[in-house]
């Protein structure tokens, strides 16, 4: 594992202890998606955290802003400043 290291992912809780195994210290959790929005359940060794430093946090959007980067991102395509794939 490379120090300072990131995983992301989502799910379940009771993988969150796994997914933090992957992680070297000073690693970051990435957690972009929920099983449930009722779930409250996650299994976790807390001394990763404190004695390897390990951090969670949660991402939506990739920490942008819905409401001003989607129309931002529209001006880009009608301009051909970003050209998008079309299957």
């Amino acid at each position: 594992m490379l120090e300072g290291d990131c995983v992301h992912g989502g799910g379940e809780g009771s993988l969150v202890a796994d997914m933090m195994a992957l992680l070297g210290k000073n690693g970051r959790l990435v957690v972009t998606n929920m099983h449930s929005r009722h779930e409250t359940d996650v299994k976790l060794r807390m001394a990763e955290l404190t004695v390897m430093q390990k951090q969670i946090v949660g991402a939506l959007y990739g920490q942008g802003n819905p409401r001003a980067d989607i129309p931002g991102f529209s001006t880009s395509i009608e301009t051909d400043c970003l050209t998008l794939i079309r299957w």
